[in-house]
């Protein structure tokens, strides 16, 4: 997520905005993933990349 609102490939918005947004940007990317994970555990759903791996493992059995 980062990368595509910071990075000038995508975005650029790490070059028009100051540090202490580009930190906000970052905070608030960590409390949302924070909470889909505890939302997940609550409802016990596996993440997306596990549910991939998972598939990918299994595959090959």
């Amino acid at each position: 997520m980062l990368v595509l609102f910071l990075s000038p490939v995508a975005l650029d918005l790490g070059g028009r905005l100051s540090n202490g947004i580009a930190a906000l940007i970052a905070v608030g990317n960590w409390m949302l993933s924070l909470l889909l994970a505890t939302i997940l555990e609550k409802h016990k759903l596996n993440g997306p990349l596990e549910i991939v791996m998972r598939r990918l493992v299994n595959k090959n059995h």
